[in-house]
């Protein structure tokens, strides 16, 4: 657990010094640059290991940050995020699923051309705007519901940008999958739906039902698969003479492209779920984006499981506390989190015993 929270803390370390070269160039957007990169920094860098009993009596160890920077360029508080995510979409669909059980869900893919970093915010506008006109086309009305989301890979050799949407499609099983009824949509048929929506020709689009692999849990499989980082580490990181760094371009074109963007979005009875989900925990239900998702910077800065949180009936029960703090990687030793003695009294509770282990 502390490894993979120490190999993730590294990667934001390497965001950190992009945008503290990208502050050093200069700009309008230089004292934003260097304030993420000093969130970044501070992100998880001292960590709280605790145990807590669990629901068989016995006892389960967890994380618990002192300080969380939430923005999108940290791996953390993106993993975090996913998690949170995923579990509200399952609610969601749950509560949809509740209403009419002859639900059933499909995995789609929609792709455009590779564009450059120039080019890549106009793209991502366009695909928004082609989205929304292949939702309200006639062919689109077999999809009861959806949950869109937006994911930008970056190319080194060829330099440029593949933004793509990762789409769970909900769809009246008893109609789609019957030869009864015309719902049923081919291969083609999506492809030519989503090439009249964008009004480009040749675009790859893969749609189709989601069979499990290792798991029986095909709805998590696939809330897994819709539900990815907007990018991930090797998207920006390069191999130089000196080590692996974060490119800063890369860093500053994805972080001008999707900032003040939502970049995940519900339609139809999953939306119309997500309004009744988030009325049931008194949050704003006029519009509901997922909890978090940040279609404006204040928005994202939130932290998402304040809004939906994890249920933990044994929040208040702590058996233990390890104090830790995050130590760089050196020669010959990986990034690692080590014992950090002076945060253990700040950390203690007068009511419990918390003796490190």
């Amino acid at each position: 657990m502390l490894k993979v929270r120490a190999r993730r803390k590294k990667h934001n370390m390497r965001v950190a010094a992009a945008f503290d070269l990208l502050a050093d160039r200069g700009g309008k957007h230089a004292d934003e640059h260097r304030k993420r990169a000093a969130k970044l920094r501070k992100c998880a860098d001292a960590l709280d290991i605790i145990d807590v009993p669990d629901d068989q009596g016995g006892v389960r160890t967890k994380l618990r940050a002192h300080y969380n920077c939430n923005l999108r360029e940290c791996s953390i508080s993106q993993a975090a995020r996913r998690q949170v995510l995923g579990r509200y979409a399952a609610d969601v669909f749950a509560t949809a699923y509740a209403a009419n059980p002859s639900l059933r869900f499909i995995h789609g893919t929609f792709t455009v051309p590779n564009v450059t970093g120039g080019l890549l915010s106009t793209t991502i506008t366009r695909m928004n705007r082609a989205f929304e006109r292949m939702v309200h086309s006639d062919d689109w009305k077999v999809v009861l519901g959806s949950l869109r989301a937006l994911e930008v890979t970056y190319s080194h050799e060829r330099k440029d940008f593949h933004p793509h949407y990762h789409c769970f499609l909900v769809v009246d099983g008893t109609r789609y999958f019957s030869k009864q009824y015309d719902d049923y949509k081919s291969h083609a048929d999506w492809k030519k739906l989503w090439e009249r929506s964008y009004r480009h020709d040749g675009l790859i689009v893969d749609v189709r039902v989601p069979k499990p692999k290792r798991s029986e849990d095909i709805l998590g499989e696939t809330l897994k698969q819709v539900l990815k980082y907007p990018w991930k580490g090797a998207t920006y990181e390069i191999k130089t003479a000196d080590g692996t760094i974060a490119d800063p371009d890369v860093i500053e074109t994805l972080h001008l492209a999707l900032r003040n963007r939502r970049l995940y979005a519900f339609t139809g009875i999953l939306r119309d779920a997500a309004q009744a989900l988030k009325a049931k925990h008194d949050v704003d239900a006029v519009d509901p984006p997922l909890p978090g998702d940040g279609d404006v910077m204040e928005t994202w800065d939130d932290n998402p499981a304040d809004i939906y949180p994890a249920p933990d009936p044994n929040a208040e029960v702590i058996l233990a506390v390890t104090p830790v703090r995050y130590q760089p990687p050196t020669a010959g030793q990986p990034a690692d989190y080590v014992f950090d003695e002076r945060t253990l009294s700040t950390n203690k509770d007068p009511e419990n015993d918390q003796t490190p282990r």
